[in-house]
């Protein structure tokens, strides 16, 4: 196939292989001795370890042959989670650092983001599936099922048997700081992205539930609020459009039942990334198929490539921007099609017109020419590897980068030469 030849060379040219190489070693080098994973590598950027970054870093790392790192992580996490009698995730999570006394001192940004919680829960799950290990059963189960139950109802999700007013019965999570890039701010909302990978959670922990001949009572409750979730994304996150149905970004909790939200962006592509989609594969096609035809634009550069652009605003050619996981998941939800000839045009234009050799978390068009920020955050350069690992293993390539088309190990951006 011509279209897949082309995703070869463009994926073996020395401007993208190094682009994957420096970013997917950066991902493996920058996890410390404890679990902990650098976000940024400009000081001051980001306080510490966003929690979605830890669950996605699991699933990289568990994908390519990493297994110890993917634990390390994620024990990291809910170490922290124990040691501080939590029960949810932290937004943001900080290095440990150890006193002489031996006490232990972290920082913790508190903000309840849902989808962080979700992503951590996933993650678990994902790694019991996996591993004969049995200390990752002993030591969190118990603690991560709590965690599963106590946000599968209310206040978190709001569902009802009894109550017949609307709001409490559109059977979604509601996020109260959705950390949106749509206005760069946390939206009190019922995203897609959350309901997700809250999905996911459930869905993997009933399979852990099922593999291990669990009591069936908690299987039971999941499984009633999963069917629910099913429901409420199919009754309050989709709308019909062109005669097609197709999921929402969000919907608003601004009247009884919630307001939905037209306007479209990366957020649509969240089941791609959470692995797990409550309605039929259709509902997702046809999601993507209006995501592109409202955001695939030309670049205002004028050399000829294409890209995705990150949300769906009013602005001309200067509003013109892009976010790293939306790339990654476009991408990778084009692999799962067989469309390399998209996948080529998503590469081409990365080649022309990503500067940096580590992967950005955006790219804007400004004063004439695209500009990438942030070069090497966490959250976005590990899905995009997660895609890229997936697409070169798809083609016939190594997943796995070769250490020797590293150009800049990780040792320079520590020493503060990036």
């Amino acid at each position: 196939m011509k279209e897949k030849k082309a995703v070869c060379e463009l994926l073996e040219g020395e401007r993208l292989k190094r682009l994957y190489a420096n970013t997917f070693y950066s991902l493996t080098d920058r996890i410390g001795p404890f679990g902990y994973i650098e976000e940024s590598f400009v000081p001051g950027r980001y306080p510490g370890c966003f929690i979605r970054s830890a669950g996605a870093y699991v699933f990289l790392m568990e994908e390519n042959g990493y297994p110890a790192l993917a634990q390390r992580a994620l024990r990291f996490v809910l170490d922290t989670l124990k040691r501080e009698g939590l029960s949810r995730c932290p937004h943001v999570i900080g290095d440990i650092h150890v006193e002489e006394n031996g006490a232990v001192r972290q920082n913790l940004d508190m903000v309840n983001q849902l989808d962080g919680t979700a992503h951590i829960i996933a993650a678990y799950a994902y790694l019991l599936q996996r591993h004969a290990d049995e200390s990752l059963y002993t030591d969190y189960w118990e603690m991560m099922a709590q965690m599963l139950t106590l946000h599968a109802d209310q206040p978190f999700f709001f569902s009802s048997a009894i109550s017949r007013f609307p709001v409490v019965n559109v059977d979604l999570f509601l996020n109260t700081s959705f950390e949106h890039s749509r206005e760069e701010r946390y939206w009190c909302c019922f995203d897609l992205l959350t309901q997700s990978f809250m999905g996911a959670a459930l869905h993997r922990m009933i399979a852990v539930c099922r593999q291990r001949k669990l009591p069936e009572k908690r299987l039971a409750f999941w499984q009633q609020q999963l069917t629910r979730l099913q429901s409420g994304i199919e009754r309050h996150l989709t709308l019909k459009e062109n005669g097609e149905v197709r999921y929402m970004e969000m919907r608003l909790p601004d009247s009884n039942d919630g307001v939905a939200f037209d306007p479209m962006g990366w957020v649509c592509l969240s089941p791609v990334a959470a692995q797990w989609e409550a309605l039929s594969p259709s509902v997702m096609d046809s999601t993507v198929k209006t995501l592109r035809g409202r955001l695939w634009r030309e670049s205002p550069s004028a050399d000829g490539t294409f890209y995705l652009e990150k949300d769906e605003v009013s602005g001309g050619a200067d509003c013109a921007e892009t976010i790293g996981k939306g790339i990654g998941w476009d991408m990778e939800y084009a692999r799962r099609q067989r469309d390399f000839g998209h996948i080529a045009e998503v590469l081409r234009f990365l080649r022309q017109n990503h500067a940096g050799d580590l992967y950005g978390e955006c790219m804007l068009y400004k004063d004439g020419a695209w500009h990438v920020r942030d070069c090497g955050n966490a959250e976005q350069a590990i899905w995009w590897c997660w895609a890229v690992a997936r697409l070169r293993a798809d083609v016939g390539l190594s997943a796995v980068p070769l250490r020797e088309d590293v150009t800049h190990p990780i040792t320079e951006y520590r020493l503060g030469t990036w």
